[in-house]
């Protein structure tokens, strides 16, 4: 049985549907992409503001971070005298603390400096603890009155009769530091140093 011919008229309707289709595809197929766009936007959006939570709140960004070098070495209490205390080559132990208005070389009794105001002399043991020879000097130490640092006398140290001495490893020497301070003064502590850039470490006297 041969099949109807279709007319003019259903032929234009047929293109008009399926065009029709064609055009309701696109629409939902954007839409699609739309929506998945905006999906895989959110977790972008979200992702930053929690990052931003997290920087506010970042100890690291919050706290100054501190090192060792910045903590003040008032925290650190003195020693004590008869302890031994380090600092680069050295061991010290401080032994006394003598006062005295001269000092006297002993081989020459006659020679002698006086203090402007009192000695303070403190004794103590001096020991190479380092790996190689090394040459003590007390210029580099300092005493302490709570609000005063004086300086030591190199002058009047000499008239003891001793130079500085060369110390092998594991070698000691008695020793002393001598410092010109006003009469009365009450000394606090002695800082004790290796070299002119050295730490040091702090005694109590």
């Amino acid at each position: 049985m041969p099949a109807a011919k279709r007319s003019g008229r259903e032929l234009s309707l047929l293109i008009g549907l399926g065009a029709a289709v064609v055009v309701i595809i696109g629409v939902v197929v954007a839409g699609v992409i739309v929506a998945m766009r905006m999906d895989v936007g959110a977790p972008t959006v979200t992702a930053q503001t929690t990052s931003a939570a997290a920087t506010t709140i970042s100890p690291d960004a919050a706290v100054i971070q501190t090192t060792a070098a910045d903590v003040a070495r008032v925290d650190v209490p003195p020693a004590a005298i008869g302890q031994e205390v380090r600092d680069g080559d050295f061991s010290f132990v401080v032994t006394d603390v003598q006062r005295m208005d001269a000092v006297v070389n002993p081989e020459h009794p006659d020679i002698e400096k006086v203090a402007q105001g009192e000695f303070v002399v403190v004794q103590m043991t001096v020991t190479n603890v380092g790996a190689e020879p090394q040459t003590y000097s007390g210029s580099f130490n300092t005493l302490f009155d709570g609000s005063t640092v004086y300086k030591s006398d190199d002058e009047a140290w000499l008239y003891f009769g001793k130079l500085p001495p060369r110390l092998n490893p594991g070698d000691s020497v008695d020793t002393g530091v001598v410092f010109d301070v006003p009469k009365g003064t009450e000394v606090q502590s002695i800082e004790l140093h290796d070299g002119p850039t050295s730490a040091g470490v702090t005694v109590g006297l």
